[in-house]
Order: structure tokens, then C-alpha cells, then sequence
């Protein structure tokens, strides 16, 4: 797994030290070779693994050497480089040489969360201190793409949970107030209930995230496909003040299918409409969000009517 969002933005401040002194360039140097070391860590790509490999192709190995005169040595020919290779400089802060990144990638087979490689960067920023000290006076942070996303996904799934039940609870004393039944009514939720819980199986199978779209199927769904529920509960109430399960599920059927199919058709294809958005997000949302509603009206005509007909215990009449 890529951990591009993982960059590693290593700053040792506006007054701090700078990169080209011998100490924070040592440091630098142990901390990039501690992460290629780490098992979580494929590779990690910046200043210093240049310049390691710069050693290499001359023939003098890629660890900095720890006597502090071709320390100082190899700094100075850094502080040259910087000013005469332009390649170079995208990797640095060249008012102050006070910061530079690392690209941080996640060995292949092995879990990239970004928890796991959290804990890589933190154990070999603990080592590289240990050899060269001067680096404490340096700090770093986790940035990037990757990182951005894990830290929205942390506040979505409470999100999702919260504004659920909110939207759950809502809907169910609605349907209590007015049609004064808790057990019948909740069994009038069970397509919504069903397609919520097929979808987010869809999005498991298919490695779809939750994002800032996808986390408004579920309420979506629930509060969009209720109208259908409660357009056959009410009718199926309708005749069942005069008539048997049996009569008053045909003609709940009778009267609210067409409308139930109409609608749902109208709905998933008002939904299906963003599959052609050019934002990831937003066609995953459309394309989800409609066959959650092609999912509930399924159960609409079946499972629905059975735990209805399950509820009342009634035998048929034929």
C-alpha cells in the first residue's frame, strides 16, 4: 500500500538548526536508514536517500561516516550542492534549509495502515536521536493525502453512527405517533434496514471507503425509502380495519405498488445521474445510493408482506 500518505514534513524550525549542520544532516542520515530497515517500510524517499546514494556510486558506501571531520566534510559538499543543483532544492526550504520531506511507502504484504507506519516513523525517529542528538532539536509531522483521509475516516464512522440513530429514532416515533404500534411499525422499517446493511456488504466486497459522500448513504436511504414503508403500512391499515392480513397485504400491494415502483425508479435514477461526476466520491455515492433503493423496494414486496403476515398470525383465507 502506497503511503504517499505518509509524507514526512521534518522541520527544525525558523531559528532552529539547518540541514546542512553536521549534527541534523547525521541524524537525518540514521533516521532514513532506520526506516528502510523498519519491516513495515518499503522505502523512504528524500534528501538523504539522494545523497546516500550519491555515496554509494562513489564508491565510499551509503552511511555517513560518524567522525565528525567528514561529517563536517559531507555537510559543506551538501550546502554546495543545494546551491548548484536545482533538483535538488525541490527537497528543501531554501530561504532558511531549515526543512525538508520525506515519501514514506509501506512494505508490500505487510499492513499500511497508517497506525503501522506511525509507529515505524516514530521508532526510527527514537533511534536516529539516539545516534545523533542534535536531531531532538528538530521535530517532525505526518502529512499527505493518505494521512488527510485517515483522519476524516476517524470522524466519519461516529458521524455515521450518530446521524443513523438520530434519523433511526426520528423516523420510528413518527411512525409510533401515528400509526400506534412499536412492533409492526419497526418490522415497516426492515427494507430500509435491509438495503443500508446489504450496501455497506457491497462496499466491503468492493473496497469502497467511507468518504464525505459515501457517509450519507445510510441516512439517505432510510429517510428517502421510509416514504414507501409508510405508504404501505398505511394502506395496509386501511384495510385491515374491515378485512384479513390476506386482503389487507393485496390491497396495500394494489394501491401503494405502483407508486412504490414509480418512485423508487425516480429516485435511484435521479441518484444514478452522479455515476457520470468526475469525482470519485460522488459516483461512488450515486451508483451505491441507487441500488440501495432498488434494494428496498425488492423487500418492499417481500420481505415486508411476510413479516407483516408473520406479526398478525393469520392463516391464509384460501
Amino acid at each position: 500500500m502506497l503511503a504517499d500518505l505518509d509524507h514526512q514534513a521534518v522541520g527544525p524550525g525558523q531559528a532552529g538548526p539547518r540541514l546542512v549542520d553536521p549534527g541534523v544532516l547525521l541524524g537525518l542520515d540514521r533516521f532514513t536508514a532506520a526506516l528502510e530497515r523498519s519491516p513495515a517500510v518499503g522505502s523512504a524517499v528524500g534528501l538523504p536517500a539522494v545523497l546516500r546514494l550519491r555515496r554509494e556510486l562513489a564508491g565510499s558506501g551509503p552511511d555517513l561516516p560518524d567522525e565528525p571531520t567528514r561529517v563536517e566534510r559531507a555537510a559543506a559538499e551538501l550546502e554546495q550542492l543545494l546551491l548548484s543543483e536545482p533538483a535538488l532544492q525541490g527537497w528543501v526550504d531554501m530561504e532558511s534549509l531549515g526543512s525538508t520531506y520525506l515519501t514514506v511507502t509501506s512494505r508490500a504484504g505487510v499492513d499500511g495502515s497508517t497506525a503501522t507506519l506511525t509507529e515505524a516513523v516514530e521508532e526510527a525517529w527514537a533511534q536516529a536521536i539516539a545516534v545523533a542528538p542534535d536531531l531532538a532539536q528538530c521535530s517532525y509531522r505526518l502529512v499527505g493525502h493518505g494521512m488527510l483521509e485517515a483522519t476524516i475516516s476517524a470522524h466519519l464512522v461516529p458521524t455515521l453512527v450518530e446521524s443513523f440513530a438520530i434519523t433511526f429514532a426520528l423516523i420510528f416515533a413518527v411512525f409510533l405517533i401515528v400509526f400506534r404500534s412499536g412492533a409492526a411499525r419497526l418490522t415497516a422499517m426492515l427494507p430500509s434496514l435491509f438495503a443500508i446493511l446489504v450496501t455497506f456488504l457491497v462496499m466491503r466486497l468492493f473496497d469502497i471507503p467511507l468518504n464525505v459522500a459515501t457517509i450519507l448513504i445510510a441516512t439517505t436511504v432510510l429517510g428517502a425509502t421510509e416514504n414507501d414503508q409508510i405508504h404501505f403500512f398505511y394502506h395496509f391499515q386501511e384495510a385491515r380495519a374491515e378485512g384479513s392480513t390476506e386482503r389487507s397485504l393485496a390491497h396495500a400491494i394494489r394501491v401503494a405498488g405502483h407508486a412504490i415502483l414509480f418512485a423508487t425508479l425516480i429516485n435511484a435514477s435521479g441518484f444514478l445521474a452522479l455515476a457520470l461526476s468526475n469525482l470519485p466520491p460522488m459516483r461512488q455515492f450515486g451508483i451505491i445510493t441507487s441500488l440501495a433503493f432498488g434494494l428496498a423496494m425488492v423487500a418492499d414486496f417481500t420481505a415486508l408482506p411476510a413479516a407483516l403476515w408473520i406479526i398478525f398470525r393469520q392463516k391464509p383465507e384460501h
